[in-house]
């Protein structure tokens, strides 16, 4: 177990505390558009695409959602943008029960 500080508000210093996590997640988080193609393109072809979805992701979302879900006390620390993108990341955590305040 770690003592992680967390500091909210683009590391607003006003807003550091102390909480105990078991993993502690800084960056590495994305927002994953998947595409499909009839074939992989060749030097300066331009192909048509189809959107399968976007999925909140990344390697360290999708490490501290497993790791959540096997019952660790888990935080991401990390910046993002203020946008819907940012607001699916950060719902897709808090739903796997992964702090991000």
């Amino acid at each position: 177990m770690c003592d992680a500080i967390l500091i909210y508000e683009a590391f607003n210093i006003e807003q550091v505390f102390v909480v105990k996590y078991d993993v502690v997640g800084i960056n590495g988080l994305d927002y994953d558009m998947v595409l499909a193609v009839d074939h992989l393109p060749s030097h300066d072809e331009k192909i048509s695409v189809r959107l399968m979805g976007n999925l909140p992701g990344g390697p360290v979302g999708n490490f501290a959602c497993a790791a959540s879900r096997l019952g660790l006390r888990v935080a991401v620390a990390a910046g993002l943008g203020q946008d819907v993108h940012a607001d699916a990341i950060i719902g897709e955590l808090a739903d796997y029960g992964v702090d991000t305040h």
